[in-house]
């Protein structure tokens, strides 16, 4: 497996826009890795060894199947798109193939041959921090100064929020001369409405976004 080209160039260049990179919580792990990293030839060379070690015949004709595919793809200048050739999916496949129907003792032999090839953890540890590299580069610079106002402006909305918390409670207590076990459902609604009222205008400032 090799890193994207896209990726490479970026970084060689000191660029690291990558216009059409994805950002995705969700299976991170996964999502980074298939982004960062492409099979290649020798990938395929490898899947075939471990199905003839493992007397897999069905699994060979499969990946030499696939290898064929993905030559005829290579030359036509295209990468498949099909999810048996996702990295992730390559490496899960090859150990579904190669372990099936074998006992557990087996099955770790398989997965040691396999780690040998492809340590799928450290590839994945790799690609998360090349993705949050690509990430930390603001996309449109010109925006910077926007999202520092926006910022500074949430900062400024959660402090005015507390001075007038805090002077609904000057008021309960100074003028009404309230308790806080002595508080009425009426008292809890003016207080609800009023911390509503910010956190509303808090959360609106922290959803936009700069591009």
């Amino acid at each position: 497996m090799k890193i994207k080209e896209q990726f490479l160039n970026a970084f060689a260049a000191k660029n690291l826009n990558i216009p059409d990179m994805e950002i995705s919580h969700y299976r991170r792990s996964y999502n980074d890795f298939n982004q960062v990293y492409e099979l290649e030839t020798a990938d395929f060379d490898k899947a075939i060894q471990i199905m003839q070690m493992n007397n897999k015949k069905a699994g060979i004709k499969e990946f030499t199947l696939l290898k064929e595919e993905f030559l005829t793809n290579a030359a036509e200048g295209k990468y498949p798109e099909a999810r048996d050739y996702q990295p992730d999916n390559f490496v899960d496949k090859i150990e579904e193939v190669a372990t099936k129907r074998l006992s557990d003792v087996e099955k770790r032999k398989v997965k040691q041959q396999i780690k040998s090839y492809w340590d799928t953890k450290k590839l994945m540890e790799n690609s998360t921090n090349i993705c949050k590299l690509m990430q930390s580069w603001n996309k449109n610079p010109a925006a910077l100064d926007e999202t520092i106002k926006r910022l500074t402006a949430v900062k400024q909305l959660k402090v005015d929020k507390q001075k007038d918390i805090v002077e609904w409670l000057k008021t309960q207590v100074d003028e009404n001369e309230a308790t806080l076990d002595g508080l009425d459902k009426v008292d809890w609604e003016e207080f609800n409405h009023l911390n509503d009222s910010w956190n509303e205008q808090i959360s609106d400032m922290e959803s936009i976004r700069s591009y």
